[in-house]
């Protein structure tokens, strides 16, 4: 069952998390309690309304439940755990120097660095914390930048776990923005460092500043063709420059 403001706290909540594998099932767990406190209060005869607001007050404050589950899932005891699980089921099946291998990949992928796309002043940023899954991939979009000089810079991750039996292939994201049913392109983008886990960077040059949603396809080259598309507001959670 979503509501907008149970949905909303999650996400608050989960912002602070900085082990993003583990924020998918933090949010389920978050969701789970909120719905029993909130089916709690309903069974008390208190009105909806009235219910959600205290289900949500009863939580606590979304920024200080998020520091502490931060501490909690801390991500360099995530990284360790999330390593040696697959060090260890790696031994099983590789030899010593496909370990090596495999952890150097996701570390490479981890470090790599994403620059900005233009050196123009930065007009506004959005962080849609957007996971989804794509075949044998999870594709995470972190972030969208708008510059001045109308480019629209889409920042995104990938994780393939090394066990999947789907064979490896690249990935490709490609975005298009939008003023209202009119669609504005004209740029590319495709899957950048790291075998398991990496990340990319698409540019779209001259799009307007009022471009009010953007479209995302992903395809992860199985013969599959392009996955469903992934539409983000490019006006909600706006953070305009100082």
């Amino acid at each position: 069952m979503e509501r907008e403001h149970f949905e909303k706290y999650i996400k608050d909540v989960t912002s602070h998390v900085r082990f993003r594998f583990d924020r998918r099932k933090i949010a389920e767990e978050l969701r789970e309690h909120i719905e029993d406190l909130y089916e709690d209060l309903l069974s008390q005869g208190i009105e909806a309304e009235q219910a959600e607001e205290l289900a949500l007050e009863w939580m606590g404050d979304s920024e200080e439940v998020g520091k502490a589950l931060d501490r909690e899932h801390h991500p360099v005891l995530g990284w360790t755990w999330l390593i040696l699980g697959v060090v260890c089921l790696a031994v099983v099946i590789k030899t010593v120097f496909g370990v090596i291998d495999l952890g150097k990949n996701i570390a490479e992928g981890y470090f790599g660095k994403i620059y900005p796309a233009s050196a123009q002043p930065v007009v506004y940023t959005i962080s849609p914390e957007i996971e989804r899954q794509v075949y044998s991939y999870t594709l995470y979009i972190d972030k969208i930048v708008y510059y001045e000089d109308g480019m629209l810079e889409v920042d995104y991750a990938t994780w393939r776990t090394p066990f999947s039996r789907d064979e490896y292939w690249s990935f490709e994201i490609n975005v298009c923005p939008y003023v209202g049913d009119t669609p504005c392109y004209e740029g590319a983008g495709r899957y950048k460092d790291g075998r398991y886990y990496g990340k990319g960077q698409v540019k779209v040059r001259n799009v307007p500043q009022e471009a009010d949603r953007l479209q995302v396809r992903a395809n992860a080259d199985l013969g599959n063709g392009w996955g469903e598309p992934i539409e983000i507001s490019l006006t909600e959670g706006r953070v305009m420059a100082e």
